[in-house]
């Protein structure tokens, strides 16, 4: 939903106007409280938003369609997002540690 904010400018879904949907999106997904759906990335083509990327459940590849499919601009959701088990994640690249 599009809304003034108080800047001169316009919000769109709670992040500035100049945000395209798909980064829009990803930044939704990021503040959800959901930590894995931080790693799903979003490519926007018109008003199709796709989805990509590995979560640990069903629940949460759902969790991230409901969020970008209420996102403005956004009229289809590809949701390509891949569901990996605890044995397959296990494989998963660690963040390096930083000294």
């Amino acid at each position: 939903m599009n809304q003034p904010n108080g800047l001169g400018s316009t919000t769109v879904d709670g992040f500035p106007a100049r945000v395209g949907p798909g980064t829009a999106v990803e930044q939704r997904l990021g503040s959800s409280g959901y930590l894995a759906l931080r790693r799903v990335r979003c490519e926007c083509d018109g008003d199709v938003l796709s989805l990509r990327g590995c979560v640990p459940s069903y629940f949460l590849k759902q969790v991230a369609q409901a969020i970008a499919g209420d996102t403005a601009g956004i009229r289809r959701v590809d949701n390509q997002i891949q569901v990996l088990s605890t044995a397959s994640r296990r494989s998963w690249p660690r963040p390096s540690s930083r000294s």
